[in-house]
């Protein structure tokens, strides 16, 4: 029977049926209860399909069976570490790195850490220390170089590959060693080299000059610049402007650039759209950005009636609430350059709006996680949606919980005893996103009261009248700070309760916390909500 269950466990593993591959192993722990390396099994089943608590959950059962099992403390130190319980994590860490001070695998989990902890200068000197590892071979060697050039720059970098001892054996080591000591001398010179700048960078170089629009936002002017449209990324003359991409990321390509690190690429062949003028916009199908990032940019140029006849750039196929937020500030849609089948347009002459300031950066490129919000920002939006002549209305009475059923990502796992608590607390539960932009403006005015999982529906925040109340279930990993800023902003009250993180969606987003499904504890929500508006007191 064990054979045959072995083999059926092997087989539905490598299919990626986990689901039958973790009730295989159920039944061999309910055959040999006191064997840890099934529960082990059981934990890399769930760590396969991002259910890291459930994960967790099993590891700790292994190591009250079997404390000395080497594997299930990489394996509990990983799960700590995705779901952003990196204290935990590095706890393991440090006693696994004092048993072995040479293991690999557990000092590329602290940089990890440290990349999430936003310590660079430590993660820059653990891949140093990587790097001069005797078990790194071509591939990671060909990782941890781009790393480390995104993390401290090429002329820092250059410095810390001329001082670097290669230690491994591996094949091609000295040869990609060479090659890195190479492209961070002479090869940062070349012509074919596109290097990721800051705005300032670029003005230096006479790429492009700021001029004033607002208190807190100027106009950008560029000559034959590209701009590529999936990845919301601008270049002239091989300098990409950092500042204004939103999905330049490590180790990831924009329309425009091959991108090994986020400091510099190589151009692409690519074949552009020949405009004469342009103003870059962006956007994306995030309601939250399009919102506060890049709509009121457009606004603010049509509020004074400056380059109201040149054409626009957004994204591709625009969503449903672009089309309606646009269609309600009165855009010309002849005005829209749809790129068609085309990526790239390439303009000769090229406009845009920029935040002042800019936004923090994280490994020098924009941190999307840390928006920045200002007063001009909302006041435009309250002026152009709520439409009154100050942007302000009656203070509403409605109780609103922010369901995140049909979502994704960042679903709230216990939904239904959360919907049942809100109900009883007299909320109504709505579902923003089967709303339109008028609705939801409409809505949120009236509310007195708002609850609901992090997500881009607390953007309507901007809507509600000064002293009403906000109320965020959040993921206990670095939760975003949006809502708090408008909230602070607008007059707001603004709370909050963390819930645990459950299953990560990894095939969308590697194991990046900030996406996970949570949990909310029900006793603990319902004795905060009595804090918060009055319910179930007494």
């Amino acid at each position: 029977m064990k054979n045959k269950l072995s083999m059926e466990y092997v087989a539905a593993a490598r299919s990626g049926d986990f689901e039958r591959a973790k009730r295989i192993l159920k039944i061999f722990v309910a055959l040999e209860p006191d064997a840890a390396k099934y529960h082990i099994h059981i934990s890399g089943v769930c760590s396969e399909e991002g259910e890291f608590a459930e994960a967790i959950e099993s590891l700790n059962r292994a190591k009250i069976l079997d404390p000395d099992d080497g594997s299930l403390h990489l394996a509990l130190a990983c799960c700590y570490e995705a779901v952003g319980r990196t204290g935990l994590a590095e706890e393991i860490i440090k006693k696994e790195l004092a048993k072995n001070p040479d293991s690999f695998i557990f000092r590329q989990l602290s940089l990890l850490i440290s990349m999430k902890s936003d310590d660079n200068e430590r993660a820059a000197d653990i891949v140093k220390e990587l790097l001069e590892h005797p078990e790194i071979d071509e591939r990671k060697f060909a990782e941890s170089a781009n790393l480390l050039i995104s993390l401290i720059g090429s002329s820092v970098a250059r410095q810390r590959f001329h001082d670097l001892s290669v230690k491994s054996t591996k094949e091609n080591i000295d040869r990609i060693s060479a090659y890195y000591k190479h492209l961070l001398t002479e090869g940062v010179k070349s012509p074919e080299i596109v290097k990721v700048c800051r705005i300032e960078d670029m003005e230096q170089e006479n790429l492009c000059h700021r001029l004033p629009l607002s208190q807190y936002r100027k106009i950008l002017h560029m000559h034959n610049a590209y701009v590529g449209i999936s990845s919301q990324s601008v270049m002239a003359k091989n300098r990409m402007c950092r500042d204004l991409g939103y999905h330049i990321e490590i180790n990831s390509s924009s329309d425009i650039a091959n991108l090994p690190n986020t400091r510099f690429g190589t151009k692409k062949n690519f074949d552009a759209i020949e405009v004469d003028e342009a103003i870059f916009i962006g956007g994306g199908r995030n309601y939250y950005h399009w919102m506060v990032d890049y709509l009121p940019g457009l606004g603010l140029l049509e509020k004074n009636g400056i380059l109201r006849n040149v054409p626009v750039i957004f994204n591709s196929d625009l969503t449903s609430f672009q089309k309606q937020s646009l269609e309600h500030i009165g855009f010309d849609f002849s005005r829209y350059l749809d790129p068609g089948q085309g990526n790239v347009f390439h303009c000769s002459q090229l406009w845009a709006t920029v935040r002042v300031p800019g936004r923090r950066t994280i490994m020098g490129m924009p941190d999307w996680w840390q928006s920045e919000v200002d007063i001009e920002t909302l006041s435009w939006l309250r002026e152009t949606f709520l439409e009154t002549s100050d942007g302000a209305g009656a203070k509403g009475e409605r109780k609103l919980y922010l369901s995140r059923g049909n979502a994704s990502l960042r679903r709230l796992l216990n939904d239904g005893d959360v919907v049942e608590l809100m109900m009883a607390a007299g909320y109504e539960i709505v579902h923003p996103e089967q709303l339109s932009v008028a609705e939801q403006v409409s809505l949120f005015a009236e509310a007195s009261h708002v609850v609901g999982v992090h997500g881009a529906a607390f953007t309507n925040i901007a809507f509600m009248s000064p002293g009403s109340k906000i109320f965020e279930i959040v993921g206990e990993f670095k939760p975003p700070e949006f809502y708090k800023k408008i909230a602070g902003i607008l007059g707001l009250s603004h709370d909050f309760i963390e819930a645990r993180i459950g299953k990560i969606h990894k095939r969308k987003f590697s194991v990046d916390p900030r996406f996970g499904d949570i949990s909310v504890d029900i006793s603990q929500l319902r004795k905060r909500l009595s804090i918060f508006d009055g319910s179930f007191r007494g």
